[in-house]
């Protein structure tokens, strides 16, 4: 009953634009936050990939949620590699780098090609305020370089 009128507003959402994968993303992260219904987050998150395969937010989100929730170390980073080499907007191409950037120093313990994913983020959108805050994190506490980190922040 308390969720009743998220889910109809959702049902409404896709009857109106059944192939936005959007819609399927929110809902997804609707019944992941507020539900904590992991079943269902999984089955919104591949209808929004049904409908757009390389949906960079999407391949994100996915890719979150199986590394946070899940503990799936393997398939995150298959879906962290997916998502960065979709192309997109600028800024969802950055913030998928810099989620990969996290992932593989992290999890995965590769400083080095997590730096290059993170310069190639900051190519991309140099004034993206979340893809600074985890590169300034990376360089601080990974790198030990906190003029570097300094400098980020500063912007």
């Amino acid at each position: 009953r308390k969720y009743q009128w998220a889910k109809d507003m959702f049902d409404r959402a896709v009857k109106a634009k059944p192939k936005d994968p959007n819609i399927y993303l929110v809902a997804g992260q609707f019944y992941l936050k507020r539900r904590r219904d992991f079943q269902k987050t999984m089955e919104l998150h591949k209808l929004a990939l049904r409908q757009d395969s390389e949906h960079i937010p999407t391949l994100v989100s996915y890719a979150r949620f199986l590394e946070f929730e899940r503990r799936d170390f393997t398939n995150a980073g298959k879906y962290y590699q997916r998502a960065i080499e979709a192309k997109g907007e600028p800024d969802d191409e950055a913030e998928a780098l810099s989620e990969a950037a996290r992932f593989m120093y992290e999890r995965c313990d590769e400083p080095e090609k997590a730096e290059a994913a993170f310069r190639r983020a900051m190519a991309r959108e140099d004034k993206n305020a979340e893809v600074m805050s985890t590169y300034a994190d990376f360089l601080l506490h990974k790198k030990k370089d906190k003029e570097g980190a300094m400098r980020l922040f500063d912007q």
